[in-house]
């Protein structure tokens, strides 16, 4: 994800902020690494404040089974901040049909993130069945990765900082639009 893929706002280019997404998968889940390069990491959210993921520097993964949604209902979004105030990787569903913390929406998630010299990097690990995928091998569904970011290093608790969104598939209102979302097709 370059930093020319820009949904809203503005970067100062690829040191600023910038990505790359691995996929890989199993019988069991789908799992995604978000190799994210970002100059200034705000860690403003507070671990009982996780909801509004794009208020800090933050990572969504979109996922639609349909391929093509008019909606969001039936698709899974998750928004991950890789660190909250106490340094722990938290994440939320967000504007789905199963709003609310990753620990009661989403059964079996796997996730962690680390610093980077140049940023941080983001794990996530979803059953099939959350996501609303099981027998997947071979279809096509629709996908998409979008980084939330701001550079405002004394930013305040809870502070919305978001100067800038990128995404693998760069849309205007990509966010809602998962019509817009690219595809994906895993091979065996």
């Amino acid at each position: 994800i370059g930093s020319d893929l820009i949904v809203q706002g503005q970067n100062d280019g690829p040191a600023d902020i910038h990505a790359r997404v691995k996929l890989s998968y199993d019988h069991e889940r789908l799992s995604m690494t978000v190799i994210v390069g970002d100059d200034v990491v705000v860690s403003n959210l507070k671990p009982n404040d996780i909801k509004g993921h794009w208020r800090t520097d933050s990572v969504e993964i979109c996922i639609d089974p349909e391929a093509g949604a008019e909606h969001t209902l039936n698709c899974f979004k998750l928004g991950i901040i890789p660190f909250d105030s106490e340094g722990r990787a938290r994440a939320a569903r967000d504007a789905d049909a199963n709003q609310g913390p990753a620990e009661e929406t989403v059964p079996g998630l796997v996730l962690s993130s680390v610093r980077t010299d140049d940023g941080y990097t983001v794990q996530v690990s979803v059953p099939w069945a959350v996501l609303g995928l099981e027998g997947v091998i071979g279809r096509m569904f629709g996908f998409n990765v979008i980084l939330y970011d701001g550079d405002k290093h004394d930013a305040a608790w809870g502070e919305n900082i978001n100067e800038c969104r990128l995404a693998w598939s760069p849309r205007p209102g990509v966010q809602g639009r998962p019509e817009d979302w690219g595809r994906v097709r895993l091979e065996r």
